[in-house]
């Protein structure tokens, strides 16, 4: 149960309603994390500028965004962001079968080397920014300078919804919930 009440609809200013408007029209529900934002217009519209901007840039394929923003997620164990990147990487084609293969990124064949390379700097930003010279360097080949600003700022942001949303105890919506796996032989 998170330790943060969020708000209604009705209880916050109509910027802010129409974004509950949106995402209830996208996801079938408004986001918690939103609704406990929204206690606190200035800062949710400074979230939501963050975000915005990210996806308004352009310089990272979208699927490679779905991909480092579920490996940040998963590796600070937050739910709801699992819940959302799973949705919204799978409107960007990425299949389930291909986030459960992130613990092992650097080895997956379903990975190209500059996925694996952004993956592996994800990884490094989410282990308290302590990425090493040779991390950095494999980004090089891949990505231009501009394309690593976006790509770092997408992975501190990610870190940062995770971590509020951790520390608040905002769980998973179950928006999209993978399915159960098969049983052999089915």
């Amino acid at each position: 149960m998170a330790r943060i009440s969020g708000l209604a609809r009705d209880a916050v200013p109509a910027d802010v309603a129409a974004v509950y408007d949106r995402q209830n029209a996208f996801y079938g529900d408004v986001l918690f994390n939103h609704r406990v934002l929204a206690r606190r217009p200035t800062i949710f519209r400074g979230f939501r500028g963050v975000w915005e901007g990210l996806e308004a840039s352009g310089e990272l394929p979208a699927r490679l965004v779905d991909l480092v923003n579920m490996r940040v997620a998963s590796l600070i164990g937050c739910g709801l962001c699992m819940d959302i990147n799973r949705a919204v990487g799978g409107a960007h084609g990425v299949t389930l079968d291909e986030f459960s293969q992130l613990p092992s990124h650097a080895a997956s064949p379903a990975f190209s080397e500059a996925e694996k390379a952004a993956l592996a700097y994800a990884d490094a930003m989410t282990n308290v920014g302590n990425v090493s010279d040779d991390v950095f360097a494999a980004l090089r080949p891949h990505f231009g300078e501009n394309a690593i600003v976006e790509l770092s700022a997408t992975i501190a942001f990610e870190i940062c919804i995770a971590t509020f949303n951790r520390a608040l105890h905002i769980e998973s919506q179950a928006i999209c919930v993978p399915p159960p796996p098969h049983p052999a032989g089915s």
